[in-house]
C-alpha cells in the first residue's frame, strides 16, 4: 500500500473506498469474497490508529466478524482473522474500557491458540493473550492474571514454528512486562532472551551482518539480567548472565585479533586504535568472580556489572565504530 510508504492519509482514504467498492461488487461465492472484508477491516483499523476516530474501529470489528462468518472451518485465513478480531476488540477495550470487549478478545485468542499449536500464528495468539491478561490485571489487580500473562509470553517465546526473530522479540516483551510488574518470571525471561539472541546472531551469515543484527537489540541485556538476578538474591545466576554477555565479545575479539599486526603494518594511524583494542579486550577477557567465598558482597558484584556495562559501551562506541569507518578516519 502506497500509504505505508509515504504516509499520505489521502492514499489510505482512497484505499478504503476501493475496498468498499470491491466488496460491494463481489458476489457471494466468489473466492475473493472471503478476504475482502478482512482487507477493509485492516485498512479501517489503520486509519483509526492514525486519526483516532472510534467509528473506524467499530466498523473494522464488524467487517472482521463478517470475514469469520464467511470462512469455512479450517480455512487458511481463519487463524489470521481470529487474531485480527481479537486485536481490534482489545484495542477498543483500551479506548472505551468495556470489559465485554476484553472478555471476548480473550475468548477469541484462546480459540486461536488452541487451533494453531503447530502454526506460526500460534505466537501471535499467545502474544495477544499475554497483553490482554496484563490489561485484565490492570483492571482488577488479580495476581493470577499477571501469572497467566507471563505464561503466555513464555509460550510465545517457545513457539518454534514462528522462527527465531519473532520468538526473540516476544521474549524481550516478556522481559519488559515482567520487569515493569516485578514478576518472578523475569529471570526466566532474561535467560530465554539471551539464548534466543545468541541463536539469532549465530544464524546470521557474515560478521558485519551479525554486528548490524545485534544493534537492533539491547546492548546491555546480560547486565540487566545480572542486575535482576542480584535483586532476587541469586548471585550465581547473575555471574552466569555476565559471562554469557561476555561470550559474543570474546568471539568478536578472536576474529579481529588475527589481523591487528597486519593492520598496524599497513596504516601508521592504526597504532593508537590497536593499543586501545588490546587494552579493552584484556579487560573484557578478565574472568568474573563467582561467589561470596572470595569476600565479595552483592554491592561488589553490582559494581562489576556496571564496570562491564561501561566497557561494552566503550567497545561499541570506539573500536567497532572506528573499525567500520577505517583506522585512517579516527
Amino acid at each position: 500500500m502506497r500509504f505505508e510508504q509515504r504516509g499520505d492519509g489521502k492514499d489510505l482514504d482512497e484505499a478504503i473506498e476501493h475496498h468498499r467498492v470491491a466488496l460491494w461488487l463481489t458476489p457471494a461465492g466468489h473466492p475473493h469474497r472471503l478476504t475482502l472484508p478482512n482487507n477493509l477491516a485492516n485498512a479501517l483499523k489503520m486509519r483509526f490508529e492514525r486519526r483516532g476516530d472510534g467509528k473506524d474501529l467499530d466498523e473494522a470489528i464488524e467487517h472482521h466478524r463478517v470475514a469469520l462468518q464467511l470462512m469455512p472451518a479450517g480455512h487458511p485465513h481463519c487463524l489470521t482473522s481470529l487474531n485480527n478480531l481479537a486485536s481490534a476488540l482489545s484495542t477498543r477495550f483500551e479506548q472505551q474500557g468495556d470489559r465485554k470487549d476484553l472478555d471476548e478478545a480473550i475468548q477469541i485468542s484462546s480459540r486461536s491458540a488452541s487451533q494453531s499449536l503447530a502454526h506460526p500464528s500460534h505466537l501471535r495468539a499467545r502474544l495477544n493473550l499475554a497483553k490482554m491478561h496484563v490489561a485484565l490485571w490492570r483492571s482488577r489487580h488479580d495476581p493470577q492474571d499477571l501469572d497467566d500473562a507471563m505464561n503466555h509470553y513464555r509460550a510465545a517465546a517457545q513457539c518454534a514454528p514462528a522462527g527465531l526473530l519473532r520468538r526473540l522479540e516476544s521474549s524481550l516483551q516478556w522481559v519488559e512486562d515482567a520487569e515493569e510488574h516485578q514478576h518472578t518470571s523475569a529471570l526466566d525471561a532474561y535467560a530465554q532472551s539471551l539464548q534466543l539472541l545468541d541463536s539469532h546472531i549465530s544464524a546470521t551469515a557474515s560478521v558485519s551482518s551479525r554486528h548490524q543484527a545485534r544493534k537492533h537489540f539491547p546492548p546491555d541485556l546480560s547486565v540487566n539480567a545480572a542486575s535482576c538476578a542480584l535483586r532476587q538474591g541469586d548471585v550465581c545466576r547473575a555471574v552466569e548472565f555476565l559471562e554469557q554477555g561476555r561470550a559474543p565479545h570474546w568471539a568478536q575479539i578472536a576474529r579481529f585479533r588475527t589481523s591487528l599486526d597486519d593492520l598496524r603494518s599497513r596504516d601508521p594511524c592504526a597504532e593508537v586504535l590497536v593499543k586501545r583494542f588490546r587494552d579493552l579486550s584484556a579487560m573484557l577477557n578478565r574472568p568474573a568472580h563467582t561467589s561470596f567465598d572470595e569476600g565479595r558482597s552483592i554491592t561488589m558484584v553490582e559494581a562489576e556489572a556496571q564496570h562491564y556495562r561501561d566497557l561494552v559501551e566503550e567497545w561499541n562506541k570506539t573500536f567497532v565504530k572506528q573499525l567500520a569507518k577505517g583506522p585512517s578516519s579516527s
